[in-house]
């Protein structure tokens, strides 16, 4: 196969090469009809997955957080923190305070003497 792009005719390989989309995951060329867009980038669907459990991501929701990409469900098991004072969820937005081992939500980390 040959391609045209402006006056100038390339084959199938370099044309790829020059225009085509790579996978963000193993930097090849996707030849494939199927490319997932996330996170400003290309991707196999194989390759856009959780960082965990290995899960495909394509068209679900997946949380991002310290450049790590995952799915919801290993986030809450494997990163979501629990704020010791208040024991409600720390959400991935939200600013997590660790003191002594233990995860707070800032607003509930207070000094013991103010307690008083």
């Amino acid at each position: 196969h040959y391609y045209k792009k402006g006056k100038e005719v390339f084959c199938g390989r370099h044309h790829a090469e020059l225009f085509g989309k790579r996978c963000a995951g193993c930097d090849e060329i996707i030849f494939s009809d199927q490319v997932i867009e996330a996170e400003g980038k290309n991707w196999h669907p194989e390759h856009f997955c959780c960082r965990y459990c290995e899960t495909q991501l394509g068209g679900d929701d997946y949380v991002k957080t310290r450049n790590i990409v995952m799915c919801n469900k290993c986030f809450t098991e494997q990163i979501n923190a629990v704020c010791f004072a208040c024991k409600k969820s720390i959400e991935p937005d939200g600013r997590v305070v660790k003191h002594r081992e233990k995860a707070w939500h800032q607003k509930c980390l207070t000094c013991y003497n103010s307690e008083k």
